[in-house]
Order: C-alpha cells, then structure tokens, then sequence
C-alpha cells in the first residue's frame, strides 16, 4: 500500500486516489504502450495531473505564507514578554 501523499481535499471518498491512478497509467504506458497509446493516455489524465498538482502548489504556498506569518509574528510577541 502506497503512502497517502495528498491532502483528504484532493482524495475524493470513493474514487481512486488520484497519484496512484496517474502512476498505475503512466507505468503501463512506459512498460507496455506505443507513444500514440501514450499520448491518448496523458489526454485521459491531464486534467486529473493539472488539478491536482496546481491545487497541490497552491497549498504548498499558502502553507509556507502562513510559516512566514507566524515567524513575524513571533519577535513581537517575545519583545512583549520582555516588557
């Protein structure tokens, strides 16, 4: 069993997990497709693929936005206890 990698909000309840179903495709193109049965292949998942790894950025952003909130906020709040 593979590492659950993604945020729930990108795992939908009962569907696949996304990562898993774009690697399960991805592998069988590489291992076993012609580069027009690829093609067909990322067709299929591009707008799985582009989904879930711009939403994916955007948490990553906003995660490392609110680290950066949190880091100024803290000499403030330790110059306040000094007083």
């Amino acid at each position: 069993m593979r590492p659950k990698l993604l945020p729930p909000h990108l795992r939908p309840s009962g569907k696949p997990n996304p990562i898993d179903a774009m690697h399960d495709l991805a592998s069988d193109g590489l291992h076993s497709k012609s580069e027009e049965e690829c093609v067909e292949i990322f067709d299929r998942v591009r707008k799985v693929f582009e989904y879930v790894f711009g939403n994916l950025n955007v948490r990553i952003e906003e995660a490392r936005d609110f680290v950066k909130s949190l880091e100024g906020l803290q000499p403030k709040a330790t110059a306040k206890l000094k007083e």
